[in-house]
């Protein structure tokens, strides 16, 4: 297991660019939701009664938002906002995965460089085809749990009612979305590596245990970083804490490289 860590982050080491790249690009993601998040808050905030307003006061703030939401379509611009920033995000993300994924097996290969935009180019196309499979696989079963629930909100119907919608189905829905991420991950990962179903499947299989320990043991190890640096932010606020928070995110991002760079190797090392 060792060796396969040890490899792992040979290869991460050698895509700093390609993190701090990605690190970039989730940051410009977060300032805009947060910008198009606080255009549609702030403004709903400011007619917020005073906290000496009574309690009446307040009461009728919540009505009259309630009654817009539910009869009228002033939420209807604020959906198609999101909904394209979800569909721009989502014909973004498979381009990444399909050159980090393809840079990953080549760098690996040959033992320097990346081939970002060269997986890029000739990798999106598979790996988009199995992102958009993927999302359909999840995502139209929801409707069958989202439905009676936004329909229950509609009919005004109490919290314990809407709870007792979640039954059995949830949870075999939770089951059937992890099984569909997984599978999609593996034949992505395989799609980039330029390996056929069949073998990228078989590998799998085969190093199932070091490919499970390798993720879980990375996983451990940023959860351990992040709840430190959580913690540190609370009970020591400083400027080294702030600066560590603030990273965070590229932490993240350089261990979700470590990771599949890892899985990558427990996968290959096996060559049958």
């Amino acid at each position: 297991m060792r060796y396969f860590l040890r490899q792992g982050w040979h290869i991460a080491k050698g895509h700093t660019k390609i993190v701090i790249a990605l690190f970039i690009y989730q940051a410009i993601w977060g300032f805009l939701l947060y910008k198009t998040t606080d255009n549609i808050i702030a403004p709903l905030l400011r007619r917020y009664p005073e906290l000496t307003g009574s309690a009446d006061t307040v009461a009728l703030f919540w009505i009259e938002h309630q009654f817009q939401i539910m009869k009228t379509d002033i939420w209807m611009p604020y959906l198609y906002t999101f909904l394209i920033l979800l569909l721009i995000r989502m014909i973004i993300t498979p381009l990444l995965q399909a050159g980090l994924f393809y840079s990953i097996h080549h760098h690996s290969e040959a033992g320097k460089g990346t081939y970002f935009r060269k997986g890029i180019a000739a990798k999106w196309k598979k790996v988009t085809l199995l992102y958009w499979c993927k999302n359909i696989l999840v995502f139209v079963p929801l409707v069958w749990i989202v439905k009676p629930v936004i329909n229950s909100i509609f009919a005004n119907q109490s919290i314990v009612a809407l709870f007792k919608i979640f039954d059995w189905t949830l949870f075999t829905y939770i089951v059937w979305a992890l099984i569909v991420q997984l599978l999609f991950y593996v034949l992505q990962l395989g799609a980039a590596w330029e390996m056929s179903i069949a073998t990228v499947l078989r590998k799998t299989l085969v190093n199932l245990l070091p490919f499970i320990v390798v993720s879980l043991v990375i996983a451990f190890i940023y959860s351990f970083f992040s709840v430190s640096i959580h913690a540190m932010s609370i009970i020591w606020v400083s400027f080294l804490s702030f600066l560590l928070y603030q990273i965070l995110p590229l932490i993240r991002i350089l261990f979700k490289v470590w990771m599949i760079s890892s899985q990558y190797e427990s996968i290959r090392e096996n060559k049958s």
